[in-house]
């Protein structure tokens, strides 16, 4: 059968339901693959990031389950005590 998506020529913007995922594995000398729209964490604690524009920042105490959007480049080993991080785009 087909997967029908009567939204699929509707312009996805950032308020936009999420409509994918990825896996994000901290590391403190690589960018993502690509910018997500948001993270979510699966064990909450700590999140290094650093954004879309270069500043970083160490976001205290994320808690597991809440999508936080924010538009990342790379998620820091460094800092990060959080885990099971996905990406959502």
């Amino acid at each position: 059968m087909t997967l029908r998506d009567d939204f699929a020529d509707h312009a996805q913007t950032l308020s936009a339901p999420l409509t994918g995922g990825f896996p994000i594995v901290p590391d403190d000398g690589a960018d993502l693959s690509r910018v997500p729209r948001a993270i979510m964490v699966g064990d909450p604690g700590d999140v290094a990031v650093t954004f879309r524009d270069g500043s970083r920042a160490v976001l205290p105490g994320l808690i597991a389950g809440v999508v936080y959007p924010l538009r990342l480049r790379r998620v820091e080993f460094s800092g990060t005590s959080a885990g099971r991080i996905v990406g959502l785009v």
